[in-house]
């Protein structure tokens, strides 16, 4: 049994396979599948607000763990994606997309888009 586990254990360490949980047991962080440097402009703490004022806020580690918060509320997030300037993923139940484009400097593009409506906002690393 124990050379069962070894024999797995090498396997998951060999394909690169990672967890990542932010603690609550909820799966509100993904690691991202790209070569550091694709998601090299994202890593930080990014905040902002809607039009309406609600609050969102981005994570993205060194590492490529995604954290999103909407009102100060852990969300989960999947389907991390790296396309040149752009990082998108799922949120929630997966209905909606967060849409993140670089800017440059201190700020990022923000959209919430889900059933055909968009939710702009710019967001501020801290």
């Amino acid at each position: 049994m124990r050379r069962v586990l070894a024999i797995i254990a090498v396997g998951l360490l060999a394909t690169g396979c990672t967890t990542a949980s932010n603690g609550s047991g909820s799966s509100a962080s993904t690691t991202v599948a790209a070569a550091p440097t694709a998601y090299a402009p994202f890593v930080g703490d990014w905040s902002g607000r809607l039009a309406s004022g609600k609050s969102v806020r981005v994570q993205v580690s060194e590492s490529g763990t995604t954290r999103y918060y909407y009102q100060g509320r852990s969300t989960s997030v999947n389907g991390v994606q790296v396309s040149g300037n752009t990082m998108s993923f799922k949120v929630g139940r997966g209905f909606g997309t967060v849409t993140l484009t670089t800017t440059g400097g201190s700020t990022l593009g923000y959209s919430y888009t889900e059933g055909g409506e968009s939710y702009p906002a710019t967001l501020t690393k801290s």
